[in-house]
């Protein structure tokens, strides 16, 4: 049956309980838990951290819930499959959608609390101060769900959501993102445009809300596919209380609301998955309308700028990257590494066949995704997940008069610090008649910036020399037999 975020902790803390820390002592919200979560990234270490007293809520906070490829394969109930064959896992439980299920409230463990109206508070959760910059408290790892009145189909993603007020939270989508056009239309028509927002759900869930469709298909029955692929049901829902809106009925949290038509404030700066701050900015706004909890709740965060905030979306963005590259060469595999932010880079291995090939991957690569800035294409014998490997590639392989492909004026996500603006290009004329021009969208203008890629391949109508290694009997040598306390 669907799972929740209680079930994965604790499949994690019996199965996998270095993967897991508990802390009893009370924490201040603002930067000390992320100071220890840093802490620990300093010395290699990415477990979940479990906040049990947290300063100034009774609620419970968890974080650090995606940060190792391990515990992206217990997200999606796969512990047994490999972190570099987790892709391959991800592929095959997804892309087979199916409709959820709709439960009453009893049935719901989300609807235990029920708050309306004056009862509304965003203070009462444990929202917290991430990076020394912020400008103040964030939700940063609720699902927003939106329903396409055009398309007749629910949207889902992870936004930032800056606390104004208690009934009152930001919301920033990029220019290019499926919100942020439907916060357009609704801005056209003066009417506000219904949200909410759940947070503490099974990772399945964050992971499913990150996956690239098409805008017509319908996210909520994508994820409630992945859903009854990994565990054998669907995903189970129930209605909103104050906005007509089904959402996942166990999560730990949902919040309700309404964006409101042209009004905005200011909000950031942030820090953001580039691991820079994303700036200040006036973007709109949520008035809230309903909280809805289950008993006992577990908020939960993103450790923004940091690797909990790259790999909660990096399988999503691979599985674009690989289905693309696959329609022009037969692909083996994908990586996008941290130090990419699990966005801008890609490791691409072909099984190459003809010359030229190669660079035709590369052009495919670039095109998958609007995130991505740089593709490196290598051979099958390349190990796409060791960087020198990559890195003796591209140097020993390449002409780079020949095989760097640059694109520049590419459209990019504005919170990338190399972006530019088309204003930045050219000079504009200030003297047309308004009647006459089309009025750009000022709030959030278009980004640019300079994709490129390398063909690293080795060419296969030319001879080539081979890599020296020991026999591949290696590969199965058993290290405990040769080293005391080794575990392979």
């Amino acid at each position: 049956m669907p799972r929740d975020l209680r079930d994965f902790i604790n499949n994690l803390s019996e199965n996998a309980p270095s993967e897991i820390v508990e802390i009893d002592k009370e924490v201040d919200p603002t930067w000390e838990v992320t100071s220890i979560a840093r802490k620990l990234q300093s010395e290699g270490q990415f477990p979940l951290l479990l906040f049990n007293n947290v300063l100034g809520s009774s609620h419970r906070l968890v974080t650090n819930v995606h940060a190792t490829r391990t515990k992206l394969a217990y997200g999606l109930e796969s512990p047994e499959v490999a972190p570099r064959d987790l892709l391959q896992r991800y592929m095959e439980l997804t892309g087979k959608p199916a409709k959820p299920i709709l439960v009453d409230n009893k049935d719901a463990p989300v609807k235990q609390n029920i708050k309306t109206g004056k009862d509304v508070d965003l203070t009462e959760l444990p929202l917290v101060q991430h990076n020394e910059l912020d400008n103040g408290l964030y939700i940063d790892a609720g699902i927003l769900w939106v329903f396409d009145k055009e398309t007749q189909t629910y949207n889902a993603g992870i936004y930032r959501h800056q606390l104004h007020e208690p009934n009152l939270l930001g919301v920033y989508a990029g220019a290019g993102q499926h919100l942020a056009h439907l916060m357009r239309s609704a801005e056209r028509e003066n009417t506000p445009l219904e949200v909410a927002i759940t947070v503490g759900t099974h990772p399945y869930l964050t992971i499913g809300s990150t996956t690239r469709i098409d805008r017509e298909a319908d996210e909520l029955d994508a994820i409630s596919g992945l859903i009854n692929e990994a565990v054998g049901s669907p995903m189970q829902t129930v209605q909103c209380e104050t906005i007509d809106l089904q959402i996942p009925a166990n999560s730990e949290f949902v919040i309700e609301g309404k964006i409101l038509p042209n009004v905005l404030r200011t909000e950031g700066p942030f820090g953001e998955y580039p691991w820079t701050y994303g700036p200040s900015r006036t973007n709109r706004v949520i008035e809230v309308t309903a909280i809805c909890h289950r008993d006992d709740p577990i908020h939960e965060t993103i450790f923004a700028a940091h690797p909990d905030h790259n790999l909660c979306g990096v399988l999503g963005v691979e599985r674009q990257l690989y289905e693309r590259v696959n329609r022009v060469s037969r692909v083996r595999e994908v990586r996008m590494p941290m130090h990419g932010c699990c966005r801008f880079t890609g490791f691409v291995s072909i099984n190459k066949e003809v010359d030229g090939e190669g660079k035709y991957a590369v052009i495919a690569a670039l095109a998958a995704d609007h995130f991505l800035k740089n593709v490196v294409v290598v051979d099958e014998d390349i190990d796409v997940f060791d960087d020198n490997e990559v890195l003796w590639a591209l140097w020993s392989r390449t002409h780079m008069d020949r095989d760097a492909v640059i694109i520049p004026h590419s459209f990019a996500d504005p919170l990338v610090p190399s972006t530019y603006t088309a204003d930045q290009l050219e000079t504009r004329r200030t003297d047309w008649d308004e009647q006459i021009v089309d009025q750009a969208y000022l709030p959030n203008p278009d980004t640019l910036d300079t994709k490129f890629g390398v063909n690293a391949t080795k060419p296969v109508t030319t001879q080539w020399p081979k890599r020296p290694e020991p026999p591949e009997v290696w590969k199965d040598l058993d290290l405990s037999e040769y080293i005391d306390g080794w575990t392979n």
